[in-house]
C-alpha cells in the first residue's frame, strides 16, 4: 500500500481526535479510503460518462469515415461517368471526320 493513502489516514485520524489507532487499523482505514478513491468515478457515473463519451466519438469518427467513402465513390461514379462520355464523343467525332473525309474525297472525284 502507498505512503499516500496511509500518510492520509493517520491524519484523517489526527485531526478526528484518534491518537491510539494501531499500524493494522490505519492501514485497514488507508485500504478503504484508496479502494473508495478507485470506485469514486464508477460511483458517481464519471466512468459511465467517460464510456459514453468515447462511443459518441467513436460513432461519429465511423460516420465521418463512411461520409468520406461515399463521397469519393460519388466523385469516382461521377469521374467515370464523364469518361464515358468522353469516350463517346471522341468515338463521334471520329465518325464525323471520317464522314466528312469521305465526302471531301467524293467531291474532289467529281470535280
Amino acid at each position: 500500500m502507498m505512503d499516500y493513502w496511509l500518510d492520509h489516514a493517520d491524519i484523517a485520524l489526527n485531526e478526528a481526535g484518534i491518537q491510539d489507532a494501531t499500524e493494522a487499523q490505519i492501514e485497514i482505514i488507508a485500504g478503504v479510503i484508496e479502494s473508495a478513491h478507485d470506485f469514486y468515478g464508477q460511483a458517481h457515473g464519471h466512468d459511465i460518462a467517460s464510456d459514453n463519451f468515447k462511443a459518441e466519438e467513436e460513432r461519429q469518427r465511423r460516420k465521418a469515415l463512411t461520409d468520406l467513402e461515399e463521397s469519393k465513390d460519388r466523385e469516382i461514379r461521377d469521374i467515370e461517368k464523364a469518361l464515358k462520355q468522353s469516350r463517346e464523343t471522341r468515338s463521334r467525332i471520329s465518325l464525323a471526320l471520317q464522314d466528312a473525309r469521305r465526302e471531301l474525297s467524293a467531291i474532289k472525284l467529281k470535280g
